[in-house]
């Protein structure tokens, strides 16, 4: 989502995938985000539209990194001919979906691709002056599954809207102060797990019975920092 500065208020999910189509017509060269701590680099490779929703690619290489390669026939090695500078180049896939408040992105999976974090560290160098961008994570399907397969929970923080909180305080009406976002935040105690509290939260939130999901089409946002050890 795209928030204004001053206000906190969010902007339109238009306004980020604007952010896709100036980026696009750029020169390669303008369209760079390098990370020398890593020895990486990130470009903004393809972009195809269709109405409200944007689809393409990132590409990013690790450079700075050239060693040598061996033969799996005889275990031969010799010196990696690639300049120092040059990286093996990795897609990684995206679609992205504009809505009136917030836009909802599908975002490759990689080891080499590009993440959540670098991808708002190259959308922020675009943003518009006076406004910043955040992102949640989605809850999946697979949610409770994964839930499972932790140790511990530790915290996780449940993010909602002012009419879920109003009756809870008493409030009969809108808090146009408050920003739009409510997070409610559960935090196991010492040494403790508040997995099977996040697993009865998650089932009535979504409305779905207390097992696995198989399908969930409710639009929650979860946080979980961390859910495990």
């Amino acid at each position: 989502m795209m928030k204004d500065n001053k206000s906190a208020n969010r902007l339109p999910g238009k306004a980020i995938t604007d952010i896709f189509s100036a980026v696009a017509v750029l020169p390669e060269a303008d369209r760079i985000l390098d990370h020398p701590a890593k020895n990486k680099f990130y470009i903004l490779d393809r972009c195809d539209f269709d109405v409200d929703i944007v689809t393409g690619f990132f590409t990013s290489a690790k450079y700075n990194h050239r060693p040598d390669l061996i033969s799996k026939v005889n275990l031969k090695r010799r010196p990696n001919p690639k300049a120092i500078e040059e990286g093996e180049s990795e897609k990684t896939h995206f679609a992205i979906i504009s809505l009136p408040k917030e836009a909802i992105m599908l975002l490759e999976a990689k080891g080499g691709g590009i993440s959540l974090g670098p991808l708002l560290r190259y959308l922020t160098r675009y943003t518009p002056n006076g406004a910043h961008l955040e992102a949640d994570l989605f809850a999946g399907t697979t949610f409770v599954k994964k839930l499972q397969e932790m140790v511990r929970a530790t915290s996780v923080n449940v993010y909602t809207g002012q009419t879920f909180v109003n009756p809870t305080f008493g409030l009969d009406r809108e808090m146009p102060e408050v920003q739009d976002d409510v997070i409610v935040t559960f935090r196991a105690k010492k040494r403790s797990s508040v997995k099977k509290y996040i697993n009865k939260i998650y089932a009535n939130l979504s409305g779905s019975p207390y097992t696995y999901p198989q399908n969930l089409d409710t639009p929650l946002r979860w946080t979980i920092p961390p859910l495990s050890e």
